[in-house]
């Protein structure tokens, strides 16, 4: 018996490396990586998962990890993730604590990383601890619980501990959804198996199977007989505080191997996420106050309350939260000081299933504001070649003469190409600096959205001056585009001189910017070079 159970073991270990190795081979190591993070949630929805690419682009060295946008969409349509519900996906177990493992052993992540990500995935769910759909409770809560037993294992395991103290002895329902979320949490809580052996018996009783449950308490009872966790001292139904040996070494009893904790599921597709959710509901349908829906499966993953679009298990509410979980941007590029990201608000909706087709609502890429005002050469025309600095510098380049600022540096470059002003001038200077810089006069509003969000800040003419100017275009909103401009702010006509993080609203865009036509005007793409990027074909008209 212990032969067959280690080959198949074995057996699931290498299907799980093959599926993975396939993925990374397929899409590249951006791809790759982005899984490795998403593997620490309980559960994905798109909005986790673009919140999770616009906020971890780095590594812990602050170098980038270059994470193309179309990865979120690649992710949760590969084998390495299964749909189960309305715009919710899983990751199996197996292939969650090896993406973690290979994520904690590489060098540029380890343990830093993972306790980045807890507090990410904390912060995230938050909000949505207090929301009025009791489904979207549970599995916040279970993300939440996850995600803190990789940062403070103690922490959680009283948490849970608090919670499984306070829940009544006959409501089975409930201890076989909990019981499913603890083992799901088996891994990180490997310090606690009194917690996961309890949590199992309660279970096992709740179906009742006395005997497994039985010998799953033996194992959890502590030699004064008391389940005792971080201080919490958990209740044993009578029905089994009779049947407990007089003695922990007693062999009167059978034991059950760790791999008993892994409860057979075969509800709503077998997953933690829809067990926590559905066995929620079948108790709740069955309670005085029960929400009458016939449709379990629609149920399983409630509709957002705020938005037909957001996601709809953990909600709109942390999604529009900006979080500063370092300082340094979520793009891919290395680290600039004082900045961060915003998380995309938004995700395509149930009713857009092409997800290679949709773009985040809300993008702000973090790049670093520059001030033509303090150039040295002629800075107040030097709004064009100072937006690409700020592009490079969002990229990584930095001045290669010490003390110089890269804006300079690349006046003196420009020479040997032409003028300032001058947008051939600015593709050439680009390229001594590895990068394809693309003109085009007849850009859309929708054409520079895509480049945004696959993570480039975009070089834009404006007519906010008599002359023209030129902006560093680096996120989007529904109201408009977020730029940040040398000169200044352009809506306080140049009153204040921070012209960082500008909001320029669609209606302030049809005057300055839709200067070639009523829909499009000129604006400028930038990548690398040797960018794979799939959609680097799309820098040009």
């Amino acid at each position: 018996m212990t032969s067959t159970r280690s080959s198949s073991t074995n057996a699931k270990t290498r299907s799980t490396t093959r599926r993975i190795e396939a993925f990374r081979q397929r899409f590249g190591e951006g791809h790759f990586w982005l899984a490795c993070h998403a593997a620490l949630p309980l559960a994905l929805t798109p909005d986790l998962l673009y919140s999770l690419w616009a906020n971890f682009q780095r590594d812990t060295h602050g170098e980038a990890i270059e994470i193309p946008w179309i990865a979120v969409a690649d992710l949760m349509l590969s084998n390495l993730c299964k749909e189960v519900g309305n715009e919710l996906y899983e990751m199996d177990k197996a292939v969650r604590d090896d993406l973690l493992s290979q994520l904690q052993n590489d060098s540029r992540f380890g343990l830093e990383r993972i306790r980045e990500l807890a507090d990410f995935v904390m912060a995230y769910v938050e909000q949505q601890l207090d929301n009025p759909d009791l489904d979207v409770q549970d599995l916040a809560q279970g993300q939440q619980w996850r995600a803190l037993t990789y940062k403070n294992p103690s922490e959680a395991a009283h948490s849970i501990a608090i919670v499984l103290a306070q829940l009544a002895l006959d409501d089975k329902a409930e201890w076989i959804r909990m019981a499913a979320l603890v083992n799901s949490l088996e891994e990180p809580l490997s310090a606690f198996q009194s917690l996961l052996n309890y949590s199992g018996a309660m279970a096992d009783l709740a179906r009742g199977n006395l005997a497994a449950a039985t010998a799953q308490m033996t194992q959890a009872v502590d030699v004064n007989y008391e389940v005792r966790i971080e201080g919490i001292n958990l209740t044993i139904p009578d029905v089994l505080n009779g049947t407990l040996p007089k003695s922990q070494e007693s062999e009167g009893l059978p034991t059950l191997s760790r791999n008993r904790l892994r409860l057979p599921i075969a509800i709503a597709g077998g997953t933690i996420a829809s067990v926590l959710i559905f066995i929620g509901i079948q108790y709740r349908l069955r309670s005085p106050d029960s929400r009458q829906t016939p449709d379990v499966a629609s149920s399983a993953t409630p509709s957002s309350q705020g938005s037909p679009s957001a996601s709809p298990t953990l909600g709109p509410s942390m999604a529009r939260k900006r979080l500063k979980t370092r300082e340094q941007p979520a793009t891919n590029a290395p680290s600039v000081p004082g900045v961060s990201p915003s998380i995309p608000s938004n995700t395509p909706s149930s009713s857009s299933p092409n997800l290679k087709q949709s773009l985040p609502v809300n993008v702000e890429l973090s790049v670093p504001y520059l001030s033509q005002r303090d150039n040295v050469y002629v800075n107040f025309r030097a709004s064009q070649s100072t937006s690409l600095a700020m592009a490079l510098s969002y990229y990584g380049v930095k001045p290669k003469t010490p003390g110089v600022q890269l804006e300079d540096e690349l006046y003196q470059k420009y020479q040997e190409f032409g003028d300032i002003s001058d947008w051939e001038a600015t593709e050439a200077v680009a390229k001594t600096y590895g990068f394809e810089a693309v003109m085009g006069l007849n850009r859309t509003l929708e054409q520079v959205k895509q480049q945004l969000a696959s993570g480039r800040p975009v070089l834009a003419a404006m007519s906010t001056t008599r002359s023209g100017s030129v902006v560093c275009l680096i996120g989007y909103t529904e109201s408009g585009l977020i730029a940040n401009d040398p000169w200044g702010n352009p809506l306080t006509g140049y009153t204040n001189t921070d012209g960082s993080r500008v909001l320029l609203t669609n209606e302030f865009l049809n005057k300055v910017f839709f200067i070639e036509s009523s829909s499009s005007g000129w604006a400028m793409f930038i990548t690398r070079m040797n960018s794979t990027d799939s959609q680097s074909s799309s820098l040009r008209e």
